[in-house]
């Protein structure tokens, strides 16, 4: 499911949503706004597309900060704005 093999082709792996999700993130996207964009032009299931924002997450190549998705690590203003 993460990897694509040769039953589950690249762009229903989770791998593979995760570069859409990359390629279609904006700086002040909510994850809505997200969805919106994404399942444009895409047939993407929402589950598979929290799946790879949850993958995207963990390995720190996207984080969540006031209700926003940013690419890359926390960073201190993000840690600051929190309080």
């Amino acid at each position: 499911m993460l990897m694509p093999d040769k039953t589950l082709t690249l762009t229903n792996a989770i791998i593979g949503i995760g570069s859409v999700i990359l390629k279609a993130l904006g700086p002040n996207d909510t994850i809505s706004s997200l969805w919106s964009k994404v399942n444009k032009g895409n047939e993407i299931a929402f589950d598979r597309f929290t799946l790879a924002l949850d993958f995207l997450y963990v390995i720190k190549a996207i984080h969540y900060n006031d209700g926003l998705i940013k690419i890359g690590a926390v960073t201190d203003n993000d840690s600051k704005s929190k309080g």
